[in-house]
């Protein structure tokens, strides 16, 4: 066991937080893989729509597996609409985004509010910000 822990401290004067440190390293690394795919995705997703229109066939329908899924949330939805994407959007272009994702709107007198609102939320959690007066986008 010495000779592990004598090993162990020639790699780093301070080998638990040396750990440590490389741990996170290695997930926020990990987490923007990740974050890379979903825009990628999102791309896919909406290219796929596109030529299933031209091509006459509701790809959302036939492969429901592979899109947004619609019993979610608006708050969820919106965060999913700014990681896909590395565009910027006014809140109709949010509200566009959400439509062509198959949210549902029939609850809510004034959409748009909700819309500005929970921009002010996720602004405030620091999931988006604020580019000028009418644009927003994914917080990097």
């Amino acid at each position: 066991m010495d000779t592990w822990v004598g090993s162990m401290n020639n790699l780093n004067p301070n080998p638990v937080n040396g750990y440590k440190s490389e741990a996170l390293n290695a997930i926020l690394a990990e987490l923007k893989t990740l974050i890379a795919a979903q825009s990628r995705i999102g791309m896919l997703q909406r290219s796929a729509m596109a030529l299933g229109e031209l091509c006459g066939v509701d790809v959302r329908h036939e492969h429901p597996d592979l899109f947004w899924k619609e019993n979610v949330g608006i708050i969820d939805t919106m965060r999913h609409v700014f990681r896909t994407s590395d565009k910027s959007f006014t809140p109709v272009e949010v509200r566009s985004a959400m439509k062509e994702m198959g949210f549902e709107f029939g609850g809510y007198t004034n959409f748009m509010a909700t819309i500005h609102s929970n921009l002010k939320r996720l602004i405030e959690q620091g999931q988006v910000e604020r580019l000028d007066p009418k644009h927003y986008r994914r917080r990097r």
